[in-house]
């Protein structure tokens, strides 16, 4: 089991990247998909969205807040963000983040 706030961070995390597909990508699909062994949780949402110019530009702030707070908390718990994404073929957003020593 994680700690609350880290449960927290992957709860928010999952729930920035789906607001962020309802409100940027004009996706008529979306997936999440949750795993877990013993040493990491691997979080994948994806869509088959318009998609984005990655890495963003300063002029894309609309999209860049959510996921800068994404990557944020994927900071915090020690993780990796992957972003694959370009114009016209939606976006996937591969997240990693080590289990806890002691986690069940």
């Amino acid at each position: 089991m994680f700690a609350t706030e880290a449960e927290t961070n992957l709860f928010r995390i999952v729930q920035e990247a789906l607001n962020n597909v309802l409100k940027h990508s004009g996706a008529t699909e979306a997936r999440v998909v949750v795993e877990r062994d013993d040493t990491r949780v691997r979080l994948r949402i994806e869509d088959n969205g318009r998609g984005f110019e990655w890495p963003l530009k300063h002029a894309d702030s609309a999209h860049g807040m959510g996921l800068g707070g994404i990557l944020e908390r994927v900071r915090i718990l020690d993780g990796q963000l992957e972003i694959d994404t370009a114009p016209g073929r939606g976006t996937k957003l591969s997240i990693e983040v080590p289990v806890p020593e002691g986690a069940k």
